[in-house]
């Protein structure tokens, strides 16, 4: 089960902002479709978009809106990274002594 906008999103991903009533968070569907094995994400999302507009009558339209952002910049005296000391391949991370899984879990002391 998945909702509308769940949907939308795989269809045309998450980098577009989704607008539209509440119930499109709320109501869910079962989807039962079939697609080529050799499909590529491109092909698939387009599959998806098709069939959204097919069954739910879909229509939108693309706008342009500003937003407020920032750029990371090298600053005028160079990069003051240091290379890590953590080896290549290593799939944690170091947080306040402790180990933490690339997805956010604690797994110890380090």
């Amino acid at each position: 089960m998945i909702s509308l906008r769940g949907l939308l999103n795989r269809a045309y991903g998450s980098y577009f902002e989704i607008v539209g009533p509440g119930w499109i968070e709320t109501e869910t569907y079962s989807v039962d479709a079939t697609m080529p094995s050799n499909a590529t994400a491109e092909q698939f999302q387009e599959m998806l978009r098709n069939l959204i507009t097919s069954r739910f009558q879909l229509k939108y339209h693309v706008d342009a809106k500003q937003f407020a952002g920032y750029s990371l910049v090298v600053a005028k005296g160079g990069v003051k990274f240091k290379e890590s000391v953590i080896p290549v391949g290593e799939p944690c991370l170091r947080w306040a002594g402790r180990r933490v899984s690339r997805w956010g879990g604690a797994t110890g002391r380090a």
